[in-house]
C-alpha cells in the first residue's frame, strides 16, 4: 500500500442550508489534491494467485489502516465540510470497501463513487442507515480501479466524525466502467452465450418472479445468487433463501450485499446493470448441509422503488415440477433466465464435490434438471427453481451444464426436504416460512403489502403441465470468442463451486 498525503485542510466557516449531495463532475479537479492509497501491486497479483481458482470468488481483500486523519478536508459549494480519501488499484475491475468504528455525526452523508465521476455512485448512507451495524459498514462495489470515499457533514461536526478504513477488495474478474461504453459482466466475469438475459422474451411469464431474484457478495470477495422469498405471515419480512454451500452463516451475514434488479435492459445486448439498488444482510435464520439451503433476512424491507416481490414457495413431497425456469446471475453476470420443458426427476444422495479431486463433498436430494434454454455457472448457486406453478421448488447445489455441454443436468436441492430437516428452528425452513403454523406446505408469490396472513390452508393439487411448451430461443447474455469457450469448458469440472455426480 502506497499513501500520498497533501495537507488537510479543515475549515471553519458557517454551515449552509442546502441537500447534500456529492462533489460534482465540475469539481473533480479537486481530486487531485485528495490523498490516495494504491494497493500494492505484487500483494494482490499473489492474492489472485491463491483464490483464482475459485469460481464463487471474484475479488481479493487487501487490508488497510486509514482513518480520517489518511484524508483531506475542504469546503463544498453549499459551505458544509468535506472529507474525501482515494482508494486506487491498478487493474481492479470493482473497488469496495469495509470499514470500521465509523461515527456519523447527525447531518453527516457518506457516499463511495467512481473517481471518474461518470459511473457508479454508492449512498448515501447517515447515522441511521440499516446497513451500518455496530460502527461497521462493508460497502457495495464501484466499478472502478479508483473509488472516492467521501463524507459531508456540518461544519461544526466535524470532530465527531470517526472511521477506519480495515480493507479494501480489489475486483479480478472482468467488468469494466457503469457507463456501457466496454459492454462487460456487472460484478463478476461475462457468462457464456447461451444464456438469456431476463428481458427477452423466455422471461415474459416471469415478470414476477425475476423481480424477487438477486446477486449476492459475502464479504466483500465472492459471489452467489438469491431469492426474496415470502412467509404466511405475508408481512414482508425481507427473507432470502439461498445455497448453504455459498457460505453465509452468522458470523459473516452482516458482511452480505443483496443487488436487486441487476439486468440488462435490452435482450443480448450484455449491458451493465444498475449496482445501487442494494441491502445488507442482517439476521442469519437457518441452514442446513445435507438439503444446501441458507436463509437469513435483509437490514430492511426493500424500498418502493426496488420494485421487488416475494416469491411463492412449494414444499411438497414427491411433486415433481413439469417445466418451469431458474432465475441467476451466472459469473455474477447480469440476471439471466434458464428454461426447462421436461419434468424434473428426483435425484436422491448426490455426490456434491466442492474441489476438483472431491476430496471435500457433501450429498443432497435433489431435483435433477436439462435445459431446453439456456444453462447456470459459477454465481447461479443459490438460485431457485420454480416450477409451472410459479413457486420455489428448489435452490442449486450443482451440475454439470454449460454453455459447451448443454444436455448436462444440474441439481437443485429440493425444497420438500429442507422443511423439516432438523427439529430446530436454526436447521429448517417451516419454522421461517410458516411462522403461523398453518401447515400449508404451498404459498403463492406476492407483491409488497398485499396479502393477508395465511393462518390454515388446503395446498391446491399441482397443474398438470399443460402450461409448459417450448419457447422461441431468444437472445444471450454477449458473444464470447473461442478462447473464452474453452475456459468455459475448462471451468465446467468446478464450476458453480461444485460439481453434482451421482454417489458411488
Amino acid at each position: 500500500m502506497r499513501t500520498s498525503l497533501p495537507t488537510p485542510l479543515l475549515l471553519s466557516l458557517a454551515l449552509a442550508s442546502a441537500v447534500l449531495t456529492p462533489a460534482k463532475a465540475s469539481q473533480r479537479l479537486a481530486l487531485t489534491a485528495v490523498p490516495q492509497t494504491l494497493l500494492t501491486p505484487a500483494e494482490v497479483r499473489a492474492e489472485i494467485g491463491r483464490v483464482q481458482g475459485d469460481p464463487l470468488r471474484y475479488a481479493v481483500a487487501e487490508p488497510l489502516n486509514l482513518d480520517q486523519r489518511s484524508g483531506a478536508w475542504d469546503q463544498t459549494e453549499t459551505g458544509l465540510a468535506r472529507w474525501r480519501l482515494r482508494i486506487a488499484s491498478d487493474g481492479a475491475r470493482s473497488l469496495s470497501l469495509h470499514l470500521r468504528e465509523l461515527n456519523l455525526p447527525q447531518g453527516a452523508q457518506l457516499w463511495l463513487y467512481d473517481a471518474s465521476g461518470s459511473g457508479d455512485r454508492q449512498g448515501p448512507y447517515d447515522r441511521d442507515s440499516a446497513a451500518i451495524y455496530q460502527g461497521e459498514l462493508w460497502l457495495p462495489v464501484v466499478r472502478a480501479s479508483e473509488a472516492v470515499l467521501e463524507v459531508q457533514l456540518p461544519m461544526d461536526a466535524t470532530p465527531e466524525l470517526h472511521l477506519a478504513v480495515a480493507e479494501a477488495f480489489h475486483g479480478f474478474r472482468s467488468l469494466t466502467s457503469a457507463d456501457g461504453v466496454e459492454p462487460k459482466a456487472s460484478i463478476g466475469s461475462d457468462s457464456g452465450s447461451c444464456n438469456i438475459d431476463v428481458v427477452c422474451s423466455a422471461g415474459n411469464d416471469w415478470r414476477s418472479e425475476i423481480r424477487s431474484t438477486v446477486l449476492l457478495s459475502t464479504a466483500g470477495v465472492s459471489l452467489c445468487s438469491g431469492s426474496l422469498v415470502s412467509n404466511t405471515a405475508q408481512d414482508d419480512r425481507p427473507l432470502i433463501l439461498t445455497a448453504n454451500h455459498c457460505g453465509i452463516r452468522s458470523s459473516n451475514v452482516r458482511t452480505v450485499t443483496a443487488y436487486f434488479n441487476l439486468q440488462s435492459g435490452t435482450c443480448g445486448g450484455n449491458q451493465n446493470g444498475r449496482t445501487d439498488q442494494n441491502l445488507a444482510g442482517a439476521s442469519f435464520l437457518a441452514r442446513d448441509e445435507n438439503s444446501d439451503f441458507t436463509l437469513f433476512t435483509l437490514a430492511s424491507k426493500p424500498p418502493s422503488t426496488y420494485n421487488a416481490y416475494y416469491a411463492g414457495w412449494d414444499a411438497r413431497s414427491g411433486v415433481a415440477p413439469q417445466c418451469g425456469v431458474a432465475i441467476h446471475h451466472p459469473s455474477g453476470d447480469e440476471k439471466k433466465i434458464s428454461v426447462y420443458n421436461s419434468a424434473a426427476t428426483p435425484a436422491d444422495n448426490n455426490r456434491i464435490c466442492q474441489n476438483d479431486s472431491c476430496s471435500s463433498f457433501f450429498t443432497v436430494d435433489a431435483w435433477r434438471v436439462v435445459w431446453t434454454q439456456g444453462t447456470t455457472e459459477a454465481g447461479s448457486s443459490g438460485a431457485a427453481l420454480w416450477n409451472q406453478d410459479h413457486r420455489v421448488v428448489g435452490v442449486l447445489s450443482g451440475g454439470g451444464a454449460s454453455c459447451s455441454a448443454r444436455s448436462e443436468p444440474d441439481y437443485f436441492a429440493r425444497l420438500e426436504r429442507g422443511w423439516t430437516a432438523n427439529s430446530s428452528g436454526s436447521g429448517q425452513l417451516k419454522a421461517h416460512l410458516d411462522p403461523n403454523s398453518s401447515g400449508c406446505l404451498t404459498l403463492s408469490g406476492k407483491n409488497p403489502g398485499s396479502a393477508s396472513p395465511v393462518t390454515a390452508c388446503s395446498d391446491p393439487p399441482p397443474s398438470d403441465g399443460s402450461s409448459c411448451a417450448p419457447d422461441s430461443g431468444d437472445g444471450g447474455g454477449g458473444s464470447p470468442g473461442p478462447a473464452l469457450l474453452a475456459g468455459l469448458a475448462l471451468l465446467a469440472i468446478s464450476r458453480r463451486a461444485c460439481r453434482a455426480a451421482a454417489a458411488a
